[in-house]
């Protein structure tokens, strides 16, 4: 019985192993040569801000192209360039988050940006981000 119980556990550390190993080297998602969804800035803040759910259904987890106006540049804590796009009101935008070292725009240009909706907190999330000419 003892024996039985051994394998058993031994066989669950070893799927638990073979799951981690598999979601550890699982290649991270790209942006690149994917098809993504237009929107402008203003209209998904309007969306995320009038039904929060249905704009999660919408484009949640989606490769977007957002379509605005930039309204601030930054960094965040891991160095990456951070660019918020202004949405349909003031204090409402869209957070675009990206990988590139340093992205060439300037506060008031107006930009396309393919990036995934990650959702929505004080303002849209977009990740893994890329300009687009």
């Amino acid at each position: 019985m003892n024996k039985n119980i051994s394998y058993l556990l031994l066989a669950l550390v070893l799927i638990t192993v073979a799951i981690a190993l598999y979601l550890w080297n699982k290649p991270h998602r790209s942006i690149d040569g994917r098809r993504t969804e237009h929107v402008t800035a203003a209209t998904i803040t309007q969306a995320f801000e009038d039904d929060e759910t249905a704009a999660n259904q919408k484009y949640l987890n989606k490769a977007l192209t957002v379509q605005g106006v930039v309204e601030e540049i930054s960094k965040n804590d891991a160095g990456q360039q951070v660019i918020f796009i202004k949405g349909h009101r003031d204090f409402s935008g869209v957070q675009c988050t990206f990988k590139a070292p340093e992205i060439e725009v300037g506060v008031g240009d107006t930009i396309n940006v393919s990036g995934f909706c990650n959702g929505y907190t004080v303002a849209v999330i977009l990740d893994d981000c890329k300009l687009l000419e």
